[in-house]
């Protein structure tokens, strides 16, 4: 981790864990550099702020999710909520309608997701794990939504099920945590700074 402020804090369970504060403003230009260039594919960025120096560098977060145009030229948006921004730059594969769009809040708005990559299996996955009714309730054909109301279902246990590669950061309003995840074989970039 570059550019990154890590501090040991005790969650509600009494466990210590190590977070990390990235700083996009410390960064912004070595980011825009690395990330213009690279080639047509869906891009995610985003910021989680501990401190005010943190939540400063949130006004960041659209010229960071704009450096990646070129990764994904068919539509981007960003979220921002508290101290967190999550920003998106889509290539139109799956499911081409703007029912598809990231970043996607679950319908109780309890996480929203930004997600690079492709889940293979997720068609076996809708079948497992959701019934009928719930079926008839998604907004897309996508396996971004399969995979977010996954994990509002299992949590980080859905991780073992996908199969494909991937890199995604997934923010829970219910506890104003952000979980960042990627593929077992690291196929999909996932940097901090």
């Amino acid at each position: 981790i570059k550019d990154a402020q890590l501090r040991h804090s005790t969650g509600a369970a009494g466990r210590k864990k190590i977070v990390a504060e990235y700083s996009i403003a410390a960064s912004a230009e070595k980011f825009i550099s690395l990330f213009s260039k690279s080639n047509c594919m869906c891009g995610i960025s985003g910021a989680f702020a501990l401190t005010q120096k943190g939540k400063d560098s949130l006004q960041h977060i659209e010229k960071a999710n704009e450096a990646l145009l070129k990764r994904g030229p068919d539509g981007g948006a960003v979220f921002k909520a508290g101290h967190v921004g999550l920003g998106h730059r889509r290539l139109s594969i799956i499911d081409t309608s703007c029912a598809g769009d990231q970043p996607m809040t679950t319908p109780d708005r309890r996480y929203t997701i930004i997600f690079n990559g492709e889940i293979f299996n997720f068609h076996q996955l809708r079948s497992r794990f959701f019934k009928d009714q719930e079926l008839q309730q998604l907004r897309s054909h996508s396996d971004t939504e399969i995979f977010l109301l996954l994990y509002s279902k299992l949590g980080i246990k859905a991780f073992e099920l996908l199969e494909g590669f991937f890199a995604a950061g997934i923010y829970g309003a219910d506890r104003e945590g952000l979980v960042l995840v990627r593929d077992r074989k690291g196929k999909k970039p996932l940097l901090g700074y």
